[in-house]
């Protein structure tokens, strides 16, 4: 479990707002404990873990079921606000995985772009360490 412990590491220093770097190490890290040949899994926790990675998946591929477009695509059409300058709202067009209604295109502003992808991210998070809650008796965290 040194590995994951690694990650799962790793994963807490990862800045919040590098949304698809913290998405990508948190479905990682599932991969990495559903793969582990020497790790003690019942078969009920390998189907938990099997479905916290379908869910994260999702989250990725649509980020949310109302907006149906890639937590990738949003992360990459988001920047960091320069403070020293004034605040500018931009619109983005985004075509969605899928129809809703009768749209296929959303227009988001960076506002609600950012409140997406951190609702995203929340969502994440939770499944990531839900799932490391249930296997925290085979961690060993080593201290300095």
């Amino acid at each position: 479990m040194k590995l994951q412990q690694y990650l799962i590491n790793n994963y807490l220093h990862i800045p919040y707002e590098d949304f698809s770097h913290r998405a990508s190490a948190a479905r990682g890290i599932l991969i990495t404990l559903r793969n582990n040949p020497i790790s003690q899994l019942s078969q009920s926790q390998q189907q938990d873990i099997e479905k916290a990675i379908k869910r994260i998946s999702d989250i990725i591929d649509i980020t949310s079921p109302k907006l149906q477009v890639s937590l990738f695509i949003l992360d990459r059409n988001i920047s960091p606000q320069d403070f020293s300058k004034n605040p500018v709202t931009h619109n983005v067009n985004f075509r969605r995985a899928k129809q809703l209604g009768d749209s296929r295109h959303v227009k988001l502003t960076t506002n609600e772009i950012q409140n997406y992808l951190c609702y995203a991210l929340l969502q994440i998070e939770e499944i990531l360490m839900e799932q490391i809650a249930k296997l925290s008796d085979q961690f060993i965290f080593e201290t300095d």
